[in-house]
């Protein structure tokens, strides 16, 4: 009898036990998971911003001033962001901008890349083709006949489906208001689906070290489909996207068989870089 008392004592305690160590582990990761999204949240106020304090950060989030400073020192890692007394600042303040902004800051640099990438194409071709403000303008020259576009972008579908020299395949999905571009697991599936000889692909920011970024997480996963489908893949970058640093890594320069960019490229810059691409094509 006292022995099956016990046994049920035991088996309670146990339970008891293990009921403890689930709660501190819920616990624990609940406090993870607040953590990761204060801390992506002040990355966004970050770019919108350019700057932060930590008696500021510290008020609107609600925490002590030593977990900003901890977030603020992990934040640091990216290089584009550096600790100052008392806060952190966006070296490069490059955020996700809008098709109006793009289109008002086409230079004349970005006309040329465009020109030469349009020459590229062949007549009969299926080529795959980034969202952007410079691959929106390739498009717009392309004057091979029979050419088969597939896109994500809304802005670039509109601009091919008035050629005649162009059929379009574009692939759906939630389309975000700011770029007009379709993202999410629908859009990386049709494109995965599809083949193309060469794709034409954007880039926010490059350098040497980290490759070609984005602003928006989920733009780069589709950025990341395009280049998969591609036999051929060209970059399509001014020298205004040298070493300027943005949120999302979706590339290394080693992927890239083409870089068209202009002669404002740093001389040292483009020597690292005709290590790493194939080809380096600069226009003027």
């Amino acid at each position: 009898m006292i022995g099956a008392k016990y046994r049920r004592i035991t088996a309670l305690s146990s339970i008891f036990r293990n009921f403890l160590e689930l709660s501190r582990t819920i616990a624990y990761y609940h406090l993870v998971m607040l953590a990761e999204e204060r801390l992506n949240e002040l990355y966004r106020t970050l770019r919108s911003h350019g700057s932060l304090t930590v008696d500021q950060a510290a008020a609107d989030f609600g925490v002590s001033p030593d977990t900003i400073r901890r977030d603020f020192n992990r934040l640091a890692r990216d290089p584009a962001v550096r600790r100052t007394h008392g806060g952190i600042i966006l070296e490069t303040h490059d955020r996700d901008s809008t098709l109006e902004e793009r289109r008002t800051r086409a230079s004349s640099e970005k006309r040329a890349i465009a020109a030469a990438a349009a020459t590229l194409v062949n007549d009969h071709e299926t080529i795959v083709v980034d969202a952007g403000s410079t691959t929106a303008l390739m498009v717009d020259r392309i004057t091979a006949r029979n050419v088969t576009v597939i896109t994500y972008s809304v802005e670039i579908a509109a601009l091919a489906i008035r050629r005649e020299n162009l059929q379009v395949y574009i692939a759906g999905g939630a389309v975000r208001r700011s770029t007009a571009a379709a993202v999410g697991e629908d859009t990386i599936r049709m494109i995965g689906s599809l083949q193309a000889s060469r794709g034409f692909i954007g880039a926010n920011g490059m350098s040497i070290r980290d490759g070609l970024m984005t602003p928006n997480y989920h733009e780069a996963s589709v950025k990341r489909a395009l280049l998969a489908i591609s036999r051929e893949n060209v970059l399509l970058a001014d020298s205004t996207k040298c070493e300027r640093r943005s949120l999302v890594r979706f590339a290394d320069l080693a992927q890239i068989d083409l870089m068209i960019t202009d002669d404002g490229l740093p001389g040292g810059f483009l020597a690292e870089a005709q290590e790493i691409v194939r080809e380096v094509l600069l226009v003027s």
